[in-house]
């Protein structure tokens, strides 16, 4: 079992002699040595630094592959959940809200709770229009969703994340609005629009940036691809 954590080495030290990852690989150990056939992991991970955190992600995920055991990890992490879960389960007072892959999980919410708990997410609200489409600021998106459960002109909420909304030079007959802030996070340009309906919107414009484009104060158009438009239950 040691050998299994990477510690067939240190099997002679005492605990105080081990770090903190090596401590978590120990306990890993005696819990895989009762071949269990599930094994609990109830946030056993949250008082490492983020550093080892990451480290020990990678050693659970590789473990679980070579045993077979199924594991149950508990996080309040929503990255570490995305990471690692190949099913994850969203609870809310001790129920499950949605069950599924990361990807479904974090591209199709079934409502605003899971869509708001797993990642940064826009809420807009808009208006059922007639075909698969609604309608938001006034302008009309097509919908990749099949929603046609849902009267037209019905009220209804969208889901969108950050980095599926497109920024690009002003158009008419558009979502038009105004960067108000922006700040470089490296991989992506954080800005936030403010729409000419008064409503905001939080973009990851991802590199090359154009500084002409993207500053502050600048106009721009919104555009959202109709996969990326998803309408959520309250």
């Amino acid at each position: 079992m040691l050998d299994l954590v990477h510690l067939g080495d240190r099997g002679a030290r005492k605990p105080d002699q081990l770090s903190g990852g090596q401590q978590q690989r120990v306990a890993l150990a005696r819990a895989l040595a009762k071949s269990p056939k599930v094994l609990l992991l109830d946030e056993s991970l949250s008082a490492l630094d983020f550093k080892l955190r990451r480290q020990m992600q990678d050693e659970l995920k590789r473990i679980q592959r070579e045993t077979g055991i199924t594991f149950v990890f508990v996080t309040q992490g929503q990255e570490e959940a995305l990471s690692m879960g190949d099913h994850i389960a969203v609870f809310s007072k001790g129920k499950p809200e949605q069950v599924g892959t990361p990807e479904e999980i974090y591209n199709k919410a079934v409502n605003r709770f899971v869509a708001d708990f797993i990642g940064d997410i826009n809420f807009f609200e808009a208006h059922k229009s007639s075909g698969n489409a609604v309608t938001i600021a006034g302008v009309t998106l097509p919908v990749e969703q099949d929603i046609s459960t849902i009267a037209d002109g019905h009220a209804v909420t969208l889901a969108i994340r950050p980095e599926n909304i497109m920024l690009h030079a002003p158009v008419a007959s558009s979502m038009r609005g105004t960067i108000i802030s922006q700040t470089f996070m490296g991989a992506n340009l954080r800005c936030e629009v403010q729409l000419d309906d008064g409503s905001m919107a939080l973009v990851r414009v991802p590199p090359p940036f154009n500084p002409d484009s993207f500053h502050e104060h600048a106009e721009v158009s919104l555009s959202i691809r109709p996969e990326h438009v998803r309408v959520v239950d309250q």
